[in-house]
This record gives structure tokens, C-alpha cells and sequence, in this order.
């Protein structure tokens, strides 16, 4: 982490006097705040969270700069959104739950205005992913699990694959909450029917199913359905 922070403290000085020598060109000041976004990674993983809070607000300031400027430019929009996203995760890992859902609801609403531009774009839907899970987490622990379900289920909807069953046991366990047996033991059937499921996945799925057959509110069948399964 030492050698990673100097690298991109070495970076930031580079780039912050190119940015100042050529104002006029955009790359440097998109190049700029990125490499802000990745310090402020590399504090957060020392937990050095006031330093990282800092890095990522000094990114914002110049990303959201740059989108005013050129609001048609993807990249610019998307480099916002995720750096709106690792804002306002940082602050729900401390504990500042509603503080954290403004930045990313920021995010969530400039990925979906950007999305229904042009729905073909990869990175906006990746992007879309994460900051949904993000919030979703949120809203979790605010115990506003309807409002949640709907951050999982878009995050599903926005995944390719890679988060699939992850995002599954997430929304289910949401599910629970919301004592809706029904998708929850859904949820589980697919994770079960991951042709990639590991064997805790499985398991998950099963622990899954048992809990489904406690909140079946008296249909013996069903919940010894769910048992057996």
C-alpha cells in the first residue's frame, strides 16, 4: 500500500501540472481526478478514511466540472457516477448511512438518465450495477427493505454474470425481511441451479429454502416443500 500510495502520489503531481499547463485539453483533466479516485482507494484499504473521503471529494469536483462541460461524453458521466458511488459507500462503511444515500442516488440517477440514451452501453450498465448494489446495502441497513428490493433487482437486471449468484443471496436475503417466502425460495432454486454454483452457494441456497419454510404462515405443504427440498 506504501509503494502504491507514493506511485500515485508521484502520478497526481504529473498530471495536476499538465492539467494547469493545458487547461484547454480535456484528457488531462479527465486523466486527473482518476488517479484522485485511486488514492482514495489505496487510503480507504489502510482505513485512512477522512484521507480517502478527501481524495474522492477533490475527484468530484473536477468530474463534475468536466460533465457540465461536456454532458454527451460517456466517460466523463460514468467516471462521475462511479466516484459518486465509492463516495457514498465510504460513508455507509462509517456508519453514515444517510449521509451516504445523496451521493448515491447522485450516481444511481446520472447511470440510469445515461442508460436510457443508449441502453448498449457496457460500462454504464456495470456501473449501474454497482451503485445499485451499493445504495441497495444502504437502504438495508436503514431497515427500508421495500426500497431496497428494488436497488437488487435492478442490480440483477444490470449484472453479466459476473455477480450473479452474490446479487441473488443479497436480494433474498432482503426477501427475508420482507417475508416473502415466495421469491426468496425462487431466488434460492437459482442459485441451487447455477450450472457455477460452489458448494457454500449450495448450501446458502438450502439455508435459504429451511428459513423459506418458517414463513409460509401455517401451509403445511408448502413448508414441508421447502423443507424437503
Amino acid at each position: 500500500f506504501a509503494d502504491a500510495e507514493a506511485a500515485f502520489s508521484k502520478s497526481l503531481a504529473i498530471k495536476e501540472k499538465l492539467a494547469q499547463t493545458f487547461p484547454s485539453v480535456p484528457e488531462y483533466r479527465y486523466q486527473l481526478p482518476g488517479t484522485h479516485n485511486n488514492l482514495g482507494t489505496v487510503l480507504e484499504s489502510q482505513e485512512r478514511r477522512d484521507e480517502a473521503q478527501a481524495a474522492y471529494e477533490k475527484a468530484v469536483l473536477i468530474q463534475e466540472r468536466l460533465a457540465a462541460e461536456a454532458p454527451t461524453v460517456t466517460a466523463y458521466v460514468v467516471a462521475l457516477a462511479g466516484t459518486y458511488t465509492n463516495l457514498g459507500r465510504l460513508l455507509g462503511d462509517r456508519g453514515r448511512l444517510e449521509p451516504s444515500l445523496p451521493w448515491l442516488t447522485k450516481s444511481v440517477d446520472l447511470l440510469e438518465s445515461t442508460l436510457r440514451q443508449d441502453p448498449r452501453v457496457v460500462k454504464v450498465r456495470e456501473s449501474l450495477c454497482i451503485a445499485s448494489w451499493a445504495r441497495a446495502m444502504t437502504l438495508s441497513g436503514l431497515n427500508r427493505h421495500a426500497e431496497a428490493q428494488k436497488d437488487w433487482d435492478r442490480a440483477l437486471e444490470m449484472d453479466n454474470g459476473r455477480y450473479r449468484n452474490e446479487l441473488r443471496m443479497k436480494s433474498a436475503s432482503n426477501l427475508l425481511n420482507l417475508q416473502d417466502h415466495v421469491r426468496e425460495a425462487a431466488a434460492a432454486e437459482l442459485i441451487a441451479g447455477s450450472a457455477n454454483a460452489t458448494a457454500e452457494e449450495s448450501y446458502n441456497a438450502a439455508c435459504l429454502l429451511a428459513l423459506s419454510a418458517g414463513l409460509t404462515s401455517g401451509d403445511q405443504s408448502l413448508a414441508e416443500a421447502y423443507a424437503a427440498r
